[in-house]
């Protein structure tokens, strides 16, 4: 979360992504691989999701309208196949994650999501999509795991 002025006004900005909750069995076997992996900062089991689109920074005034916006998407029951662990490089730090198969229908949900999302007048960050879990971050100090 970030401020920014605009005008007069103070805006609260949040950084946004559209995410598929995990199925609680998929999500426990996914929280067990996190805490084996040294060096790792985990995300708490919670937290984890399938991230399906990022949007990027999004005012607090703008997210009721995102909410609204994503029970449009609809998304059709899929099986999911883990892949290998991952580093994504973020603004200003590094996350680790697991890939996600299978990759079609993944990408074909990522598209539907943004052709929306920037039909209702969202920025959609250009990033190169592919699907994953976020697992955690490196701890202090620490690039690698």
């Amino acid at each position: 979360m970030r401020r920014c002025n605009l005008g007069k006004e103070l805006h609260i900005l949040h950084r946004v992504f559209l995410s598929i909750e995990l199925p609680e069995a998929l999500r426990r076997r996914v929280a067990l691989i996190s805490e084996r992996i040294v060096g790792l900062v985990p995300q708490a089991q919670n937290r984890l999701h399938l991230t399906v689109c990022f949007i990027g920074d999004v005012s607090t005034n703008e997210l009721d309208r995102l909410l609204r916006i994503k029970k449009k998407i609809e998304v059709p029951e899929f099986d999911v196949e883990l892949g290998k662990l991952t580093a994504i490089d973020l603004l200003h730090s590094r996350c680790w994650c697991i890939e996600v198969f299978p990759l079609g229908q993944m990408r074909v949900l990522n598209s539907l999501a943004r052709k929306l999302l920037i039909g209702h007048g969202f920025g959609v960050e250009q990033v190169n999509y592919y699907p994953h879990i976020t697992i955690g971050w490196p701890k202090a100090g620490e690039d690698t795991v």
